[in-house]
């Protein structure tokens, strides 16, 4: 079993393509490993 850390920390926000690239990466990995977790963590929007 595995464990991702997803750390969102463009001030962006919705903008980011970083932000929109992880969040399908995560997705699409915890659709094809249903035993892995996983975390997000933020941080503050300047």
């Amino acid at each position: 079993m595995s464990h991702i850390l997803h750390l969102d920390a463009s001030p962006r926000g919705s903008r980011s393509v970083s932000r929109a690239l992880t969040k399908e990466f995560v997705s699409s990995w915890v659709q094809h490993h249903p035993h892995d977790t996983d975390d997000k963590l933020m941080s503050c929007r300047i």
